[in-house]
This record gives structure tokens, sequence and C-alpha cells, in this order.
């Protein structure tokens, strides 16, 4: 019987006849010889086009180029960004209050350039510490830090201890025994810093100003005597306990009567080198700012100079030798 055209072409692409030519390859070639094909190869070999996929969460179905997602993965540190002071707000006359949050989460410290306005190297001081914490955060860490760099800038720029309006702002805080003015009758300066200790709820406040004489003082609340205590100790400043005779309406005596969080006043001597401010002064303050955190202060001390910690290790040394 003869085979037609058509039965020979069926024949050929039946499914036996692909298995039957690959075992004669096997047999004439070896199994080394012959080409590799993958899974995905085999699932591409289809005929027709292929299918475009189909994203549900992209306004477009075609994939473009790989974006990375706006929401931050877990577990990466961001970049500092660059150090730089933001208007909060507005003095009495109109000046800028500048300030920069340094850090996101951990013990919460304010840190306060000196309320008298006039007050240079308290300024200065105040800002060698806010740049350092701020390029030295990822050593640091487990902190944040919010410096206002001075919470009086009519002083300031009036070389006056009064705001614009004639008003010392250091008189103007009340406490739950003493009330001052109302709300509405407050100054601007003390409005905005109330408003930052009851939103921020800190942990510690650090006052940074200067006095006269040659014998600094550190003055601190009841929760923050020891590390106080301590950094007098090492700078041969005096230590003086809060609220102590500090005066009605001052920051000092209005925080640590409320007992809302730590004060701690860092006044030095006005005849300090302005070029030795740093060096002198800012481990010690970086001991108030960090809390009882020993072993980060410790890398935070990165300096080639002797710190004053060193210098208080010599002194100690030098008096146990004169005991002896």
């Amino acid at each position: 019987m003869r085979v037609s055209t058509q039965n020979r072409l069926s024949r050929t692409h039946s499914p036996a006849f692909p298995v039957l030519a690959f075992g004669g390859c096997l047999l004439l070639c070896g199994c080394t010889s012959l080409p590799k094909f993958s899974a995905t190869q085999d699932r591409l070999a289809v005929s027709g086009p292929i299918p475009v996929p189909v994203f549900d969460d992209l306004e477009e179905s075609l994939p473009s180029s790989r974006i990375a997602s706006a929401r931050p993965a877990t577990g990466l540190v961001s970049v500092p960004q660059p150090f730089a002071w933001k208007s909060l707000a507005s003095s009495a006359g109109d000046r800028s209050i500048d300030g920069i949050t340094i850090g996101h989460g951990g013990y919460r410290t304010v840190i306060l350039g000196s309320l008298v306005g006039d007050d240079p190297l308290a300024i200065a001081l105040t800002e060698a510490l806010a740049k350092h914490v701020h390029e030295n955060q990822m050593i640091l860490g487990g902190i944040q830090a919010v410096v206002i760099r001075n919470p009086n800038p009519d002083g300031e720029a009036r070389h006056k201890t009064e705001n614009q309006n004639g008003v010392y702002l250091n008189r103007q805080f009340g406490s739950t025994s003493e009330t001052t003015d109302t709300a509405s009758e407050q100054e601007p300066e003390i409005r905005f810093l109330q408003g930052q200790l009851s939103e921020g709820q800190p942990q510690r406040v650090i006052h940074i100003r200067t006095l006269d004489g040659h014998q600094g003082i550190v003055a601190a609340s009841s929760g923050a005597a020891a590390v106080a205590r301590d950094v007098c100790g090492w700078l041969d400043f005096r230590f003086v306990e809060l609220p102590g005779k500090s005066a009605a309406g001052t920051l000092e005596r209005s925080l640590s009567q409320q007992n809302s969080c730590e004060v701690i006043t860092f006044a030095f001597p006005k005849s300090s080198i302005q070029e030795s401010l740093w060096e002198n002064y800012g481990d010690s303050l970086l001991n108030l700012l960090l809390d009882e955190d020993f072993e980060t202060r410790k890398l935070a001390r990165t300096k080639r100079n002797s710190t004053a910690a060193d210098r208080r290790g010599r002194k100690d040394a030098d008096r146990l030798n004169r005991d002896d």
C-alpha cells in the first residue's frame, strides 16, 4: 500500500521521531559532544511571541531600569547631611534663633548657648560642640542632641545681656512653685525654649555660658550631680548642686524644681583663650552630653593632644606623690 505524502509528514513530526533521533546521536557522537540545553532555554523555545510580564504595582506594563525604593531599608545607616544651622524661631527683634538636631533617637539632650546673648566665647564653644557631635555621630551613636546656637540673638547683635525688649531672659522661666507671666505675655524666646522642652521631652539640658573669675563652675541637678562632680575634678572647677541659691525665674531653678529633666550649667572663665576652647573643654562637655556611657566617651576622644581627663590623671598622680 502506498503511503501518502501527508502520512509521511505526520510520521516525521510524531512524538516518537525526536526520541529516535536523539538516541541515534548518542550512539554516534557520545554524550560529551552534545550541546547543553538549560531549563530556561527549553521554556523559551515556544512558538509565537514571548508574553510581556505584567507588574501590578507599576503603572506601565513594560519594566524599566531598576529604581531604588523610596522606603528606608532596615539596617542601613544614612549618611549625615552637611552641617548647617537652621532657623528655628525669631527673637523679639525679629532675629533668627538658629539650631540643629543631631541624631534620631536614644538619650535626648538640649544644649543652649548662653542666654546672656553677648557671650561670644560661650557661643563659640557651643558651635564647636555642635560641629564635633555632628561629624562624629556615627561613633557616638545612641543620642539625639538639639543644639541652639544662641537663644538670645538680640543680645548678641546689640552687645547686651537683654533682648530687643530690654528683658533679661534668664529670669523669665516659671516653675511649679514660682509662676511668672502668662504664655501670651512671655518673650518670644522664652515661648520657643519652653516649646522645645515640652515637645522634645529631653532627659538633660546643658546651658553653656561664661563667668567672671579664673575658676569655672559646673552646676547640676541631683540626677546629673555625679558626672558634673567628675568633670569639676578634671578641670578644677567648683561644683554647685541645683537649685541651690539660683535666682527665681532662672532656667536652672525652674527645671531642677520641676524635676522634669536633668539640668547642667557649664560656666567657664571669660579669661579663656578662644583658640583653645575645644582643646580645654571639649571632652568634658562630651562627658556631660553622653550621660554615663563611658565606653562611648573613650571612642569620642580622638584628639592627638592630651585631654582634660589626661590632665586630671596627671594632677591626681602629682597629688599622690605629694601625699607620699
